[in-house]
Formats: structure tokens, C-alpha cells, sequence
């Protein structure tokens, strides 16, 4: 890990710390988690774990003022040799009126075979409920150095979730989105995605299909991914 993603997780750790030894809520603070596996992780098209089952573990601390910090770590794979990925983060979220608000800066990196490299990012999003449909969208800028490509990169995403109101059957939800990737040098993708996701014996449960337009990029081919979520 270097020194930037050091210091950067430490400064989470301090945040994260008191809360520790007093449960899962200390005064105006909230320790929420979340665990997932997935057959194939894949993160805006791109497969993160060279296409094999993969997981990860989310802790997060958050502020009744909207004020949240929290850590992501998951196996990762690339051709570099990095075996893991951690992500430590800040943000901000409020609601106005009907719409939901929220920004973050967050801290990535990869490690493995005695290296490690990171970039930072900006992102934000704004969501509204429409009762037939809760609409998202939202844009993520990285300065320098994403995993690939390289460079300054500019993600905008459009994405909706529909309740599926049948009823005597468990929860159940369709979502579906799309987001576009431009990258410093010309380089560009899209990628789209459909779900079913179920809540079954305190489990979210789905399957997804998830697409790019890149035909010989590695990674980034078409792929039904099944997922397990615990959320806590």
C-alpha cells in the first residue's frame, strides 16, 4: 500500500474507530455493512475478477447529518498481478424536496506481487422516486491512472429500479442501467445491465446481464452474473 492510500485509511480508521467498542450504533453514528459474492464481478462493463467468484466485504460509518466514511475491499485480478482491491472513501448525502443528493471522494487501489497502484475519484449522484420507479443518475471523474487506460476519465451512468408488486411472493425488483466512459487519449466504452434481484431468508438474491460495446477488450464481453447480498 502506498503512502497516499496509507494515509487515506488511517484517517478513515480514526473516524471508524470509536465506534468499535459500543455496537453497531454510538449516538448520532451508524456502523452499516455489507457482504456479497458474485460469479463475476464487474465494474462498468469491465470484469474485475478475470472471471472467476469472486467477493467482497463494505463497512461503513455514517452521520445522522449525511456525513458517511467507509472501506471496500474484494479480490481482484489483471494482468499486473494484483490479487486485491481496497477502496477508502468520504461522502455526503441529503435529500431536497423529492430528490436524493450525493457526493464522495474516494481512494482506490490494487495490490499484489510486492506492488501497489491507486487513483482517486469524484463522483456524485442525484435520485428521485416516482413510485413506479426509483431513477438514478449520477457521473464519476478520475483524474489520473485508472487500472486501465490511463489518464483523466469521465463516467455518466442513467440507471432505474421497478418494485414488482406481486403479491404472496417475496420482495422482488427490476433494475437496469447504462453508463458511458470517455478517457483521456480517445478511448471510450459504453456498458449496459439488466437484473432480477429477490429478498429471500434475509438474503437479496439475483442475476444480472451485463454488456460493453468493446468487442476485443479483455473482460468486457457479455456475461450473466449471479449475485448473494447480506446487508447489516
Amino acid at each position: 500500500m502506498n503512502f497516499k492510500s496509507l494515509v487515506f485509511g488511517l484517517t478513515l480508521a480514526a473516524l471508524l474507530f470509536p465506534t468499535f467498542g459500543s455496537g453497531a450504533t454510538a449516538g448520532e453514528l451508524t456502523l452499516e455493512g455489507e457482504l456479497a459474492f458474485f460469479s463475476d464481478r464487474v465494474f462498468r462493463g469491465i470484469s474485475r475478477s478475470g472471471g472467476d467468484v469472486s467477493g467482497y466485504g463494505i463497512l461503513d460509518l455514517v452521520h445522522e447529518n449525511g456525513l458517511y466514511g467507509g472501506v471496500f475491499i474484494a479480490n481482484f485480478d489483471d494482468p499486473f498481478g494484483h490479487d486485491f482491491e481496497t477502496e477508502f472513501y468520504l461522502g455526503y448525502t441529503t435529500t431536497r424536496g423529492a430528490y436524493d443528493f450525493n457526493l464522495a471522494l474516494s481512494y482506490d487501489s490494487f495490490h499484489g506481487s510486492g506492488d501497489s497502484t491507486g487513483y482517486y475519484e469524484v463522483r456524485g449522484s442525484i435520485s428521485r422516486d416516482f413510485g413506479l420507479a426509483y431513477l438514478t443518475g449520477g457521473f464519476a471523474v478520475t483524474p489520473d491512472n485508472r487500472e486501465f487506460g490511463g489518464g483523466r476519465s469521465i463516467y455518466t451512468y442513467t440507471s432505474a429500479e421497478f418494485p414488482v408488486p406481486l403479491q404472496n411472493l417475496p420482495p422482488m425488483s427490476i433494475e437496469i442501467g447504462i453508463g458511458y466512459e470517455d478517457f483521456e487519449g480517445g478511448f471510450n466504452k459504453w456498458d449496459w445491465n439488466v437484473g432480477l434481484f429477490v429478498d429471500l431468508i434475509g438474503l437479496e438474491w439475483g442475476v444480472q446481464y451485463k454488456d460493453t460495446n468493446l468487442n476485443n477488450f479483455p473482460n468486457a464481453g457479455a456475461k450473466a452474473i449471479f449475485t448473494i447480498r447480506k446487508y447489516f
